[in-house]
């Protein structure tokens, strides 16, 4: 009989969300979104020009190196360029072990 080692299980490193610095340079691993180099600036997707209540939220935000935040602004922020932000957090998310937080729904949310 052969003894299996139990399979180490890595501890939850999850926290619940808030919209500060801190937690959107932990959340993205100090990376940028778009192109993986290390991020230099926190960014709101939904610009604050647009709707001032997006600042409050964790899920408007992300990490950008400066080209990227640069090339986003660029021409202007439009619906399309929106959407396609809000897709690359998403992969960002789900590629580097945060899935938790790609699909998070607040608890507060689900026993209501």
């Amino acid at each position: 009989v052969k003894y299996l080692a139990p399979v180490p299980v890595a501890p939850s490193e999850f926290i619940e969300p808030v919209p500060d610095n801190y937690f959107i340079w932990w959340l993205f691993r100090n990376r940028c979104v778009v192109c993986h180099k290390s991020a230099t600036e926190v960014n709101e997707i939904v610009p604050r020009s647009r709707s001032k209540k997006s600042v409050l939220l964790w899920e408007n935000r992300v990490t950008l190196c400066r080209e990227c935040h640069n090339e986003y602004h660029r021409h202007g922020v439009n619906s399309k360029t929106i959407e396609k932000m809000q897709q690359q957090r998403y992969d960002f998310l789900m590629s580097s072990g945060r899935e938790e937080y790609a699909n998070y729904v607040p608890l507060d949310v689900i026993s209501a």
